[in-house]
């Protein structure tokens, strides 16, 4: 389902070694956004995007694309589809986070990532966590230079939607 709302931008400068915790970056996401991005580029549904913590290098994706899902069969298709239509002139990556689904959520992010290898990585549950960890998890295995998080019964509506955002953190 498409839910309206601001998009919300972060922008989270730290370091591991200064103490940054994924966990609790994912718990108190919102209540740390300092900045608010123009309407244009913002789309129906919410969405964040931080800088990461990967290392300057070759052939890193400047955004990865974090999909947070847990029984979420009736959308995950459109969601992984509002991703995979993106038109960008940078390289992305699309991490799925999927929380041991039980209705075919995890056979269908699976069967995605088969069809396209070398864009998805799946991080699977070998148990429900049903906690904030299923997120933290997915921003701790980007390694882009920013991170857009989609929840799995969300989408995209625009296909240079990463393109404008990207381009209005760098200006």
């Amino acid at each position: 389902m498409n839910h309206s709302g601001a998009c919300a931008w972060l922008a989270y400068e730290t370091s591991r070694a200064s103490g940054f915790s994924p966990a609790a970056f994912a718990a108190d996401s919102f209540a740390r956004t300092i900045a608010a991005a123009p309407s244009e580029i913002c789309e129906d549904v919410p969405a964040v995007m931080v800088p990461s913590l990967a290392k300057a290098g070759r052939n890193l994706p400047k955004v990865s694309v974090v999909v947070m899902t847990y029984n979420h069969r009736r959308y995950i298709e459109q969601a992984l589809d509002s991703v995979l239509s993106q038109r960008t002139t940078f390289p992305c990556e699309l991490l799925i986070s999927e929380d041991c689904s039980t209705d075919g959520t995890r056979e269908v992010v699976i069967d995605y990532q088969r069809r396209h290898p070398q864009q998805i990585r799946l991080l699977l549950s070998e148990r429900n966590l049903r906690s904030n960890a299923v997120v933290a998890r997915g921003i701790d295995a980007a390694r882009g230079q920013y991170v857009a998080m989609l929840d799995g019964d969300d989408y995209w509506i625009h296909d240079d939607k990463l393109q404008r955002q990207a381009d209005f953190l760098d200006a």
